[in-house]
């Protein structure tokens, strides 16, 4: 079946219709152009010469038409998904310390190279709602579900702060972003069952400590004082702490987790139980809690991250033959105290949490109270 008609070899600009498709040449070059919804489209099929792969190309066409009759092609102006995340990831417009959160999540979405290709108008509600789905089922070698419930939730976030970023500085059109906001988390019988907040009985806390090694060890004693992030405490140095008043040494911090979402400044505040960490004949600007040299005698790092101390946490917890432990447990631990002996309100103010609900994720209320209140006056 010829392509073209007599008159357009000869040089007339003509072409027929098929379904809807008519075909043009234009300097050696076949052009296929469709009309849907009032928007024309216009693809190219091949060179002239080339009549096999033409053909095919033009079938192809009939037949993505045939299951999509609003089908077009996107702009080449218009990005696709992948290049909106790396866009994204080397703007890094996020809280300092996150980098590997977004990272880690947006791999995974570009994992497979079809969905990565989509343009970003095409990767819809719909697309988003699957692959959550897709997220929910996932299993492990042992048949075990991946993900949490939480976690999935988390992603979505992360898909959604990406689709903002776009259309916030005009690389996709806000109709994009607003799309995703219709599809809900995922459902409470969806991914793995959530994974409980460990808190450190008093008896295993001092024993555990004294088992790190002596940087992990003054940075655990500053983590159960103050009830700081860890990723907070990573490069501190005596000048970076405020220590005009004795009892209550000040750390102020301008780039933290919340900082993006209305946080404002944090602030963690080492009392004398937390001081006894602090090396103050160090210089001003050693950081405090160094790792160990290697056994080769090299230097090391010179600050912790998130690997090594978690590491170090949890070769301690197999010396000790005890259930493992890792240093957030270490802030689960120091919130619900202060929640028991000071309230809720204190505890929000140490976690630095902007919404108190969030504190009662970290140190729910005890059951004990519900059972006094019931004895009391129930």
């Amino acid at each position: 079946m010829s392509f073209c008609n007599p008159r357009t070899q000869a040089g007339t600009a003509m072409g027929r219709a098929v379904k809807g498709v008519v075909t043009r040449k234009r300097k050696g070059v076949v052009f296929a152009r469709w009309t849907t919804r009032g928007k024309r489209h216009e693809v190219q099929l091949g060179r002239e010469t080339d009549r096999q792969a033409v053909q095919m190309e033009l079938s192809r066409l009939h037949a993505r038409l045939a299951a999509d009759p609003d089908y077009g092609p996107r702009h080449t102006n218009e990005l696709i998904l992948a290049e909106l995340c790396e866009a994204f990831l080397r703007e890094k417009p996020y809280a300092p310390g996150e980098h590997t959160k977004y990272k880690s999540a947006l791999v995974r979405l570009l994992s497979d190279t079809e969905r990565a290709s989509l343009a970003c108008s095409e990767f819809g509600p719909r697309a988003l709602a699957d692959y959550r789905d897709e997220l929910c089922r996932l299993r492990d070698s042992d048949g075990e579900l991946v993900y949490s419930r939480s976690y999935v939730g988390k992603v979505l976030r992360i898909i959604r702060t990406v689709y903002k970023w776009g259309a916030e500085t005009e690389r996709i059109e806000a109709e994009c972003w607003h799309c995703l906001e219709s599809v809900r988390g995922p459902r409470a019988d969806q991914g793995k069952a959530p994974r409980g907040r460990k808190t450190i009985p008093g008896e295993r806390l001092a024993s555990l400590i004294a088992e790190l090694p002596e940087g992990a060890g003054r940075l655990a004693l500053a983590l159960r004082w103050t009830g700081a992030r860890p990723s907070e405490l990573y490069g501190l140095r005596l000048c970076d702490l405020d220590r005009s008043n004795p009892q209550s040494w000040l750390l102020r911090l301008s780039k933290h987790k919340t900082v993006n979402s209305g946080g404002g400044d944090r602030v963690v505040v080492f009392g004398p139980q937390a001081q006894r960490a602090i090396r103050v004949e160090l210089g001003e600007r050693e950081y405090q809690f160094a790792p160990e040299p290697c056994r080769n005698g090299a230097a090391g790092r010179g600050v912790y991250c998130g690997s090594s101390l978690g590491w170090a946490f949890r070769r301690a917890c197999d010396r000790l033959g005890c259930e493992r432990y890792g240093p957030y447990a270490l802030r689960h631990t120091r919130l619900e105290e202060v929640r028991r002996l000071h309230g809720p309100e204190a505890a929000q103010a140490v976690g630095g949490h902007k919404r108190i609900h969030t504190t009662e994720i970290y140190a729910p209320v005890s059951l004990g109270r519900a059972v006094s209140a019931a004895e009391g006056s129930g």
